[in-house]
């Protein structure tokens, strides 16, 4: 297993408890992979429940270079982690304090999807006048 993950076969690996279609609990190994014909070869034998393996839209690259891009940065941002976006697939969550054209400019240059900026402060929030 560790090595698919070392050679960027499989970007993520996780077990979800689920029901089965007669109601009973058991566990599913949810696997994103940039090469998912290899993880199910591999991991198939291996499993004693059930394995959905999905195909990344991301390479290994592609992911370590958004976030090395981001650690290099001098670009003011409150917290970062990565983890499954809405659709399944990874997502760099990045919470900044406001929107900067650079951090616009940061994110539509990193794949489409990757990279999901947060602020926490925005133009609709209501200013607290002190008392």
């Amino acid at each position: 297993m560790q090595e698919l993950f070392e050679d960027g076969t499989i970007l993520w690996r996780a077990n979800i408890p689920v029901r089965t279609s007669e109601n009973l609990p058991t566990i599913c190994t949810y696997v994103l992979a940039t090469n998912p014909e290899r993880a199910r070869e591999v991991l198939e034998p291996l499993s004693d429940q059930s394995l959905f393996v999905r195909t990344s839209a991301y390479t290994k690259a592609q992911v370590a270079q958004a976030h090395d891009s981001l650690a290099r940065s001098p670009m003011d941002f409150h917290a970062a982690g990565e983890g499954l976006g809405p659709g399944g697939d990874i997502q760099i969550n990045v919470f900044v304090p406001y929107l900067t054209p650079e951090l616009l400019d940061w994110a539509n240059a990193m794949p489409s999807g990757l990279v999901n900026l947060t602020p926490w402060l925005r133009h609709d929030y209501q200013a607290i006048s002190p008392v």
